[in-house]
């Protein structure tokens, strides 16, 4: 059994295990704090501690009914954010463990003191307070911290899970639909150029193969080889150079070793197919350019576009509903390791990215590290 199934498991028997092993371990603290030893041949000696055990008799009950109620009775009503409720049935738990406590003090009292005289009223209220309070409630207390923080943990980790089960979902989508203008203008394209340029359209046509390949099947792992998908990216900006007028550019400078880490599948292509199309659906025609800049350093891949539109004014808000959608997706892999920057100068968009690249195509969670950190500018 491991320690996160002993932790975490719902099963019967580890729940027992668990239970067992918190009053086990609550028992021998008890013991070992109440008894009292002269010497060290006390040690050995079961009169050292009879006292202790005839104690944990009286107060361990005491506490086994204040946590369990705490726990299966109180609990649900914090959990629903009832907290008169709740309030008041602590205020209740108190005096039931206070009454509680004094009930098997006494019939415990003449095996833990034999030789004392009858209780008094203020040993009856030391009592009280010592066994009724400040052990059995303390007690209550420390298990609905620890249910509450264990609660918590499984939360956040139950919403990670469905957020990249969200993620996936919309990746699934994205890769269905394909971009379905990308798709028609593409087809419309090929038609044509069948007519009028054979050795062309046979290219677009190995290029659009190789992308739509790529984005239907070689997508389904969370991540890919960084050179896959630069070369896919350098695929696609040459068909989007021969199909539309748009002056498009790349530059990569990537090492044959950092070809062989891998990067989140579909991430970098996905941003510059969105800023490409973007760039295309400007209702106002004219000259406009977009430059791609991607280089490796230390372990991480830098990338920096230039875009130009027509009528910077009127697309603005389509790049940052992009930019937007990209933090959500990098976010999944990425938590809080990443640099982003989206500014606008003089009309030209630029967009600045860094990311780190992995050494396994199935990372849980990339760390933040002093290295890097989170930058978004709005526009």
């Amino acid at each position: 059994m491991t320690t996160n199934v002993f932790i975490f498991s719902n099963k019967l028997k580890h729940q027992l295990a668990r239970h067992l092993a918190f009053w086990l371990i609550f028992s021998l603290q008890t013991v070992v704090v109440a008894t009292q030893m002269k010497g060290v041949a006390d040690f050995f000696v079961y009169q050292s501690y009879q006292a202790a055990l005839f104690f944990l008799c009286s107060v361990l009950p005491v506490c086994i009914f204040s946590v369990y109620i705490s726990l299966y009775l109180l609990f649900p009503f914090l959990q629903k954010k009832r907290y008169a409720v709740f309030i008041t049935g602590i205020v209740g738990l108190i005096i039931f463990n206070c009454v509680t406590a004094l009930f098997f003090c006494v019939i415990m009292r003449p095996y833990i003191c034999p030789d004392c005289d009858p209780i008094n009223l203020e040993e009856k209220i030391n009592m009280m307070g010592n066994n009724g309070i400040n052990i059995a409630s303390f007690m209550a207390l420390v298990t609905l911290g620890i249910k509450f923080t264990k609660n918590r943990y499984l939360q956040q980790i139950q919403n990670r899970i469905l957020t990249r089960q969200k993620i996936t979902s919309e990746l699934k989508l994205l890769k269905a639909r394909i971009q379905p203008g990308f798709l028609f203008e593409t087809l419309q394209v090929l038609y044509y150029k069948i007519s009028a340029d054979k050795n062309q359209a046979a290219e677009m046509l190995l290029k659009f193969s190789e992308l739509l390949s790529y984005m239907l099947y070689e997508c389904d792992d969370d991540c890919v080889l960084i050179h896959r998908e630069l070369f896919i990216i350098n695929e696609f900006i040459a068909l989007e150079t021969m199909m539309n007028e748009t002056k498009i550019t790349i530059t990569d400078k990537v090492s044959n070793y950092i070809n062989k880490k891998y990067i989140p599948s579909f991430i970098l292509l996905s941003l510059i197919q969105n800023c490409v199309i973007a760039l295309h659906n400007n209702q106002h025609k004219g000259l406009h350019y977009l430059d791609v800049k991607i280089h490796t350093e230390n372990n991480m891949l830098y990338c920096k576009m230039n875009i130009q539109p027509t009528d910077g004014g009127a697309i603005k808000n389509v790049y940052a509903g992009i930019i937007s959608t990209f933090i959500n997706r990098l976010e999944i892999f990425y938590i809080n390791n990443y640099k982003l920057k989206f500014l606008e100068e003089e009309g030209e968009f630029i967009i600045t990215l860094s990311l780190l690249l992995l050494d396994t195509f199935l990372p849980n969670k990339i760390e933040e590290t002093p290295a890097t950190g989170y930058t978004y500018a709005h526009l």
